[in-house]
């Protein structure tokens, strides 16, 4: 009677697992349908697209501007004693407002750099085939 389930798992495991046999390009074909990072290759050209176009766009001046307004509730002033000296001299010291506004402008140009556009051009693009290769 112990002999009769080792039996039936030996005669039935051939039959349960069964070996399914796949060619090399089939298996390749399979990867590429079902891989999800072939599918990001378009994006690695798009990306190195967009990169290649803001190298050749570099030579352009290069303009910042900033605005800040701040309200404090709360702001340092002047010992009493020593606002009424300063008054009774004729001066006339109120502290600092609690509402500031700040506002700056920044340009900038990059100099002439040679045939850097023309190398880096083909770095990004070197750069995109090695990606693209890397991942297949």
């Amino acid at each position: 009677m112990k002999y009769i389930p080792t039996f039936f798992i030996l005669v039935l495991l051939p039959v349960l697992v069964q070996a399914q046999t796949v060619t090399l390009d089939e298996c390749q074909r399979l990867a590429q349908e079902n891989y999800p990072l072939i599918k990001q290759y378009d994006l690695i050209r798009q990306t190195t697209d967009y990169s290649v176009s803001n190298l050749s766009k570099g030579w352009l001046p290069q303009i910042s501007m900033a605005a800040q307004a701040t309200y404090q509730s709360d702001v340092m002033t002047l010992p009493a004693p020593l606002q009424t000296m300063l008054g009774q001299q004729g001066f006339d010291v109120k502290g600092v407002n609690k509402d500031q506004y700040r506002i700056g402008y920044e340009e900038g140009n990059n100099p002439y750099v040679g045939s850097f556009g023309h190398a880096a051009h083909c770095l990004w693009k070197q750069r995109c085939r090695l990606r693209c290769i890397r991942r297949v």
